[in-house]
């Protein structure tokens, strides 16, 4: 079992090397291993964390100020 950051998962996959691909209600593609080797570096996590945190910023703006 994995917790997965997102409110709905609508599709799971296995690649061939046997990492497990996802893809939910927030629009985003995550690919899941264990091969530390394949482990986004942090620069690129917090990248999409700061990415994520706009998208949900500018949403949240158009829904209650109309912008």
């Amino acid at each position: 079992m994995m917790l997965h950051p997102c409110q709905t998962v609508w599709t799971v996959g296995q690649l061939e090397n046997g990492d497990v691909i996802t893809g939910g209600s927030d629009g985003k593609v995550r690919i899941w291993t264990r091969d530390e080797s394949r482990y986004a570096t942090a620069d690129v996590r917090e990248v999409s964390t700061r990415s994520q945190d706009m998208l949900i910023y500018r949403r949240t703006r158009q829904m209650y100020w109309r912008v």
